[in-house]
């Protein structure tokens, strides 16, 4: 199973490890697994290796963008073995167990909870710059129409004097531009 955030910009999962640092691509017929990383962190192309899952000595949290797990999780083949303070699971196959699934996802979610929070201020951000955006045209239609500052700064929370302030640059307008906005006001 793997994990994605909203924007793609991560994909996480719990990948098979090797004994020299290779991590699984995909689980094949029987018990293959081919490689997709190798431990210098370069990808496997088509020609992957393919190994089988009795190579696989434990699980690792992974990100497409690089990040893994401080620390992997170790495979053992005796139940009694399995000691999960230590990161110790028993499995019979190369998929990782449940429990490790679920450590290795609130690895991967802490790890990318810093992206995720600045995405947050990105949407935040464009959202406030769209509402300015709107704030100020509905002023200079308001004033086009002949509203007051003192009608404008109530309706925009503030006094008179600050909404004057803000908007009065951008609302000058020749005198006949007015004439026309009330003119197209009353028809």
């Amino acid at each position: 199973m793997s994990w994605s955030t909203d924007d793609g910009a991560h994909e996480g999962a719990a990948r098979a490890v090797f004994a020299d640092g290779a991590l699984s691509g995909s689980h094949g017929p029987g018990d293959q697994v081919t490689v997709g990383i190798y431990a210098d962190g370069s990808r496997a192309g088509l020609d992957a290796d393919v190994r089988s899952e009795d190579g696989v000595v434990g699980w690792r949290g992974w990100c497409s963008c690089g990040w893994r797990s401080a620390r992997a999780f170790t495979r053992v083949h005796l139940r009694e073995l399995e000691d999960r303070a230590n990161k110790i699971a028993y499995e019979e196959s190369a998929f990782a167990p449940q429990w490790v699934e679920d450590e290795a996802h609130a690895e991967w979610l802490a790890h990318i909870a810093p992206d995720v929070a600045a995405s947050d201020v990105a949407t935040a951000a464009r959202e406030a710059a769209e509402a300015a955006r709107r704030l100020d045209l509905a002023v200079l239609t308001a004033r086009a129409v002949g509203a007051s500052w003192d009608a404008i700064g109530r309706a925009a929370g503030m006094t008179r004097q600050s909404a004057h302030e803000r908007w009065a640059s951008a609302t000058a307008q020749p005198k006949v531009d007015r004439e026309r906005a009330a003119k197209r006001k009353r028809a």
